[in-house]
């Protein structure tokens, strides 16, 4: 783990720590719908969980390339894997943030938050999809289906669409989230994540599918 994501994580769970025990509400909103209103409710203390999950990310990481160093997928893959952390893990503190500071001392509404985090995951979707061409078949980074799992053919050609399309899709979000605040309709959200989600997962899935299928008509396994 770099010094620096130790660093981050460190001050990110003392200040959580720090703005939970310091708030005087102990049941607070956990949930929120596309309006950016509560939902859901609970004990403020879940919101620690916005501190786990980042250490979790990097430790879990960290175990297993000390456990799987010597396989050549993720060997091939360690450094694209490591660009995609280094972004991960900060957006899951911002997020975390975010959700945090409106749940203990705001009102439960996500105003104008709930424009920003659509278009804050689109920036991390498009910075992602620059790399799905380059990964390497695996089976714990990429699009893992059965079709691009036994097919490296499938794989190549089903990242490399993927990438593309991660890229418009994250825009569309971003898109999304600055034409929502524009307008002040949360609709806009639900149909712009919608229609992101078909290019970016939907898709891929597909595209895949009918590759294997063309190339392997009598569906012989590789």
């Amino acid at each position: 783990m770099k010094k620096w994501m130790i660093y981050l994580c460190g001050i990110n769970t003392v200040g959580l720590a720090a703005a939970i025990f310091l708030s005087e509400k102990e049941i607070v909103p956990t949930h929120f719908n596309f309006s950016g209103n509560a939902d859901a409710w609970g004990n403020k203390w879940t919101y620690l969980l916005f501190a786990v999950i980042p250490i979790g990310i990097e430790l879990s990481y960290q175990w297993r390339n000390r456990t799987m160093n010597q396989n050549d997928m993720i060997l091939d893959n360690q450094k694209i894997e490591r660009k995609l952390l280094s972004i991960i893990t900060p957006m899951f503190i911002v997020l975390g943030g975010i959700f945090t500071y409106t749940a203990l001392y705001g009102n439960g509404i996500l105003g104008s938050f709930k424009y920003l985090i659509p278009a804050l995951l689109g920036l991390v979707i498009v910075v992602i999809s620059n790399d799905f061409g380059k990964i390497v078949q695996n089976r714990t980074l990429g699009i893992k289906v059965y079709w691009t799992l036994h097919d490296d053919t499938v794989w190549k050609k089903t990242h490399r669409l993927g990438g593309y399309l991660g890229v418009i899709g994250g825009l569309l979000l971003v898109v999304t989230g600055i034409a929502g605040y524009i307008v002040q309709n949360a609709s806009v959200l639900a149909y712009g994540s919608g229609i992101s989600m078909i290019l970016v997962v939907v898709i891929p899935i597909f595209y895949s599918w009918r590759l294997y299928t063309r190339l392997h008509p009598k569906g012989k396994k590789s």
